[in-house]
This record gives structure tokens, C-alpha cells and sequence, in this order.
């Protein structure tokens, strides 16, 4: 259920950053890197469901998904970093970095054998360490989704924003009426 769960919550997330570089022009190539970085992770926890084709087969779609969203950041790399800046400077940007510190390497570390098989000592067991493991790498990707919502809602606030605004009228356009 965890798992599935984690799942879920990446789907989210990727679809999420993909509303956010349909919604901000401004955040647009950096949400398609966000989009492609969390499709990769959704990649990697498919990797079971995808060693029925090859072991280790989770590499190819992960390559193939990388690849293509690195072409057109690389093809735009001013307008990226840009648009990695603004992202950067979000106010959804600290608990997306704080998840994701919390998924790479705490959810690592605390998810490491030897570390359980001390404090267990002989009533070591490993789903009680998978179980602990897991659950860290839930509320990490939890955080992720809540900031990926956030993102959006402030990609769809600045959108809506920009369309209330009035046109600035022109001498022409005041003539012309």
C-alpha cells in the first residue's frame, strides 16, 4: 500500500509541474525539468515491475525520459537558468528542497542495513526496516506533491492576475473608438 501510494503521489506530482509549465511562461522550462526529474524517480520505483523485461531495464525509459528534457533546456539554456532562478526563488522551494533532502539522504541513511541490524541486534528483521524506510520515503514524496500544488496554484494565481489586468490603452486605440 505504501508503495502505491508513492506511486500516486509522484504521478501527481508530475502532472502537477506539467500544469505549472503549461500555466507560468516563466516557470515553463523549469517545471519541465521538475516534471522530467520526478518521472525519473517514478521510473526508478517501477524498477521491480520493470526488471520483468530485462534486469535493470528501469535505466532505458529513465535515459529516454532525461534526454528529452534536457534537449530543449539545453536548446533554451538562458531562458532555463532563468527559469530556474524564479523557481528557486518560490516560496514552495524550501519544502521542496527539504523533501527532497529528506528522500535522497535521510530516507538512505535511515534505510540502511547495518544501521537496523545494530539497534535490532538478533531481532533484526528486515520489513520492520523496509517498513521504516518506506514510510520516510512517503512523507518525503507527501512534502513534494504539497509543493508541487503550491507551485501550481501560484502559476495559476500569476496567470489569472495578468489576464485581469487591463490592456494599457493606446492614443490609436482611443482614437479608433
Amino acid at each position: 500500500m505504501i508503495e502505491l501510494s508513492q506511486l500516486g503521489l509522484l504521478a501527481a506530482t508530475v502532472f502537477a509541474f506539467r500544469r505549472v509549465a503549461k500555466f507560468s511562461q516563466s516557470l515553463h522550462h523549469a517545471a519541465g525539468l521538475m516534471s522530467a526529474f520526478f518521472l525519473v524517480l517514478m521510473i526508478r520505483e517501477l524498477d521491480a515491475t520493470l526488471d520483468v523485461v530485462m534486469h535493470g531495464f528501469w535505466k532505458v525509459p529513465a535515459l529516454i525520459v532525461t534526454g528529452l528534457a534536457i534537449w530543449p533546456a539545453l536548446k533554451h539554456w538562458r531562458e532555463t537558468l532563468t527559469s530556474l532562478a524564479q523557481a528557486v526563488h518560490s516560496r514552495y522551494s524550501t519544502v521542496l528542497m527539504i523533501a527532497l533532502a529528506l528522500l535522497l539522504v535521510y530516507s538512505r541513511l535511515f534505510g540502511m542495513g547495518e544501521l537496523w541490524e545494530q539497534a535490532m541486534g538478533a531481532n533484526y528483521v528486515r520489513d520492520v526496516k523496509n517498513i521504516a524506510e518506506e514510510s520516510t520515503e512517503l512523507v518525503a514524496y507527501s512534502l513534494i506533491w504539497l509543493s508541487a500544488l503550491g507551485y501550481l496554484a501560484e502559476a495559476k494565481k500569476w496567470r489569472f492576475v495578468t489576464k485581469a489586468q487591463p490592456s494599457p490603452t493606446t492614443i490609436e486605440s482611443d482614437i479608433s473608438a
